[in-house]
């Protein structure tokens, strides 16, 4: 083999190996017996031809019949647009004064952005 194909085949065999797809690591080593290898490799190519299907299908059905979303008013004002509640999930058990300090901001410029005299003409 020449250099640059040696690379390539180096590099292609350290991707499959350090890869986070699930199964592909399993099909280049030599640890297993060459039909678990097989095996992998089959599993890949079917889920990947799966995918392929289905975002086709996906595609033909929103060509055929595409969703579109349109305003029926444009002089609805933005404060009366429902705005779902927002949940903020702290990883400590006793939120910090810093913590409070950022969620009050940022509910301070929501409540800001839905009043009435910062409506977009």
């Amino acid at each position: 083999m020449s250099k640059p194909s040696e690379q390539r085949v180096m590099m292609f065999q350290s991707f499959m190996a350090d890869t986070t797809i699930h199964g592909l690591r399993y099909i280049p080593d030599g640890s297993f017996h060459r039909l678990a290898n097989i095996f992998w490799l089959a599993i890949e190519v079917l889920a990947f031809g799966l995918g392929i299907y289905l975002i086709l299908a996906a595609f033909e059905t929103w060509a055929e019949k595409p969703v579109l979303t349109t305003v029926d008013s444009v002089a609805y004002p933005l404060y009366s647009i429902y705005f779902p509640t927002i949940t903020f999930c702290v990883r400590q058990k006793q939120p910090s004064v810093e913590t409070w300090a950022m969620v009050n901001a940022g509910l301070d410029l929501i409540r800001k952005a839905f009043q009435p005299e910062n409506e977009i003409q």
